[in-house]
C-alpha cells in the first residue's frame, strides 16, 4: 500500500462502481494459519471441502485451526493520521497527511473452558514475533458461513488471510448471578489490511461447523 505514489500515473484511473454492495455483517469465527505455511489457495478451491479438510488435519506448517464462536466482534474503521493543522507547525496551517493507523479489533468468547483459552493464548507469540512482525493470519467467517479473504494483488485469483498482530486473550471475567463468563480477545490489523477483500461462499462445506476434531470436557 502506497499513499504517496511517486511518480504519479500518467492519468487518473477510472473508479469502478460495483453493482452489488459488499456487507460482511457479523463475524463469528476465525480460521487461523501460519503465514510461513501458506498453501496455494484460490477463489475457486478455498470454497471446496477437498481443499480445506486436509489443512484441518495437517501436522505441519500448513495446518489451519478454527476458533470457537466469538461474539461482539468489532472491527473499527481505519483511522486517517494527520499532523498539525490550523497552527504554525505546518505550512499555511494545512494538516499534513501521515498515512493510516493500525486497527485494534476486539471480540469476546463466552463460557470457554481453560483448555480453549490456554491454546488460544499460545497463538500470541506467533503474532508478536517482535514489534512489526507476525507469522499469523486470519480468514474471517461471518454469520452466514461466508469466508472473508484477501485477494493477492496481481495474482489473478490467489487468496490469503489477513495478517494480524498482537493476538491476545484476557483473563476470564464474571458479573455473577445468571451472567456468562467472558474472555476478551484483541488483535491488530495493519494499515491497508482490507485491500482486495473478497466475500466467498463455500459450496460443499459449512464454514461455521469446521472443527479440528478436538474436544475437552
Amino acid at each position: 500500500m502506497d499513499l504517496f505514489e511517486c511518480p504519479a500515473p500518467a492519468y487518473l484511473e477510472s473508479i469502478p462502481i460495483g453493482a452489488c454492495p459488499v456487507r460482511w455483517d457479523q463475524v463469528q469465527k476465525l480460521i487461523l494459519r501460519r503465514i510461513d505455511g501458506r498453501t496455494d489457495l484460490t477463489k475457486a478451491n478455498i470454497i471446496l471441502s477437498a481443499t480445506i479438510t486436509p489443512l484441518l488435519t495437517a501436522t505441519d506448517d500448513t495446518k489451519i485451526v478454527v476458533s470457537p464462536f466469538m461474539s461482539n466482534v468489532v472491527i473499527p474503521q481505519g483511522e486517517i493520521l494527520k499532523e498539525g493543522g490550523n497552527d504554525n507547525t505546518t505550512l499555511n496551517g494545512i494538516p499534513q497527511l501521515r498515512g493510516l493507523g493500525f486497527v485494534n479489533v476486539t471480540a469476546q468468547i463466552r463460557n470457554a473452558n481453560s483448555d480453549t483459552v490456554d491454546v488460544m493464548r499460545a497463538l500470541t507469540p506467533e503474532s508478536a514475533l517482535q514489534p512489526g512482525q507476525t507469522n499469523l493470519e486470519v480468514i474471517l467467517v461471518n454469520k452466514d458461513g461466508k469466508l472473508i479473504v484477501r485477494e493477492q494483488a496481481g495474482s489473478g485469483s490467489r487468496v490469503e488471510g489477513f495478517p494480524i498482530y498482537n493476538f491476545t486473550v484476557s483473563d476470564v471475567g464474571s458479573a455473577g448471578f445468571a451472567q456468562d463468563n467472558i474472555n476478551n480477545i484483541g488483535w491488530d490489523f495493519a494499515p491497508g489490511w482490507s485491500e482486495g477483500h473478497r466475500l466467498l461462499t463455500p459450496t460443499d462445506y459449512a464454514a461455521l461447523t469446521l472443527s479440528n476434531g478436538v474436544s475437552t470436557s
